[in-house]
């Protein structure tokens, strides 16, 4: 009888042994899978026209894009109270 409870537990072994590495194997074949990023979410914001209280226009970027362009709008607003836009000074000597 302990024969028989050995050969039963060796087949309930190799059934486990078996679905342990089926599991491994989707689990590897899963992964590349996941490694790709998704698509970046857009961000979508409604802008006034200039010149206009009704006209709207609607703008979606991703996220890493509206911070490009926060960071762009920052540098030139620093440029221009710098004096550094370009233009005409506007200082008492013209410098």
């Amino acid at each position: 009888m302990e024969s028989g409870v050995k050969k039963s537990l060796v087949f309930a072994m190799m059934i486990v042994a078996s679905a342990i590495g089926s599991a491994a194997q989707a689990e590897e074949t899963a992964k590349p899978q996941e490694a790709k990023p998704a698509a970046e979410k857009k961000i979508c914001r409604t802008e006034q026209v200039t010149g206009s209280l009704a006209r709207r226009n609607r703008v979606c970027m991703t996220k890493a894009e509206w911070d490009k362009l926060a960071a762009d709008t920052q540098k030139q607003m620093q440029d221009f109270h710098r004096g550094e836009s370009g233009g005409a000074q506007s200082g008492p000597f013209g410098n």
